[in-house]
C-alpha cells in the first residue's frame, strides 16, 4: 500500500468535508453525510441505499458484518438499521444530547457512542439497551472506539484528553493522556 489510487476516481454526491468514511473488511469505502447513506466500491461503482427517517442523523457506524447500520441523533437516540433492506429495526434512548461518534466492536453486538455532554456509553444495539458505568470526560466526546474483542473503549474529548476505559467496568485504565489540541477521528 504506497498510497497510489486504484480503479476509477468516484464522484461523491456531496461535499467530502461533511462526510464520514469507513473502510470495510469487504474491499468498500461506507460514506455518510446527513439524511443520506451511500456505499462506494472501491471500482467506482455505486449502491444507493434509500434511507427515510434519518433527518437530524449526526453521525453513523457500521457493523464489521456489513449487516447493521447505527445512526446518532441530535437528541441523543440511536436508531439501529438493517443496511441491506435499508429498514430501521429500533430505537435506543441512549444519552443525553448530541450523538457525535460511534462504533462497533468486531464479531460482537457491543457498540459504544460519545456524546457532546462528554460522556461515553455502552450499546447493545440488537437488543436496544444502554448499559455499563458511563465513562466521563470534562468536554465533548469527539471520538469513541472499541478494541476488536471489545474488551476496552478508547475515547477523545475537547478536554484535550484522550482516555483507556475497561468495558465491562467503565473503569479508566490509564490516568488521562493529554494532547496538545483537539483530537478526532
Amino acid at each position: 500500500a504506497d498510497g497510489t489510487p486504484v480503479g476509477k476516481p468516484v464522484r461523491l454526491p456531496g461535499d467530502p468535508a461533511k462526510m464520514q468514511f469507513t473502510r470495510q473488511n469487504d474491499g468498500f469505502i461506507d460514506a455518510f453525510e446527513v439524511d443520506k447513506a451511500r456505499r462506494f466500491a472501491k471500482q467506482g461503482m455505486m449502491v444507493i441505499v434509500k434511507s427515510r427517517g434519518m433527518k437530524g442523523a449526526t453521525c453513523m457506524a457500521i457493523d464489521k458484518d456489513g449487516k447493521h447500520l447505527l445512526a446518532g441523533y441530535i437528541d441523543g437516540r440511536v436508531s439501529v438499521w438493517d443496511w441491506v433492506k435499508a429498514r430501521r429495526l429500533g430505537e435506543i434512548p441512549a444519552g443525553d444530547g448530541l450523538v457525535r461518534c460511534m462504533d462497533v466492536a468486531s464479531g460482537s453486538d457491543l457498540a459504544v457512542a460519545g456524546f457532546k455532554n462528554g460522556t461515553a456509553r455502552l450499546l447493545r444495539p440488537i437488543a436496544g439497551e444502554v448499559f455499563g458505568a458511563v465513562m466521563q470526560h470534562g468536554a465533548d466526546v469527539t471520538c469513541a472506539m472499541l478494541s476488536p474483542d471489545g474488551s476496552k473503549v478508547a475515547t477523545a474529548s475537547l478536554d484535550n484528553t484522550a482516555r483507556l476505559w475497561d468495558a465491562a467496568t467503565g473503569q479508566p485504565l490509564t490516568p488521562p493522556l493529554a494532547h496538545a489540541d483537539i483530537a478526532f477521528y
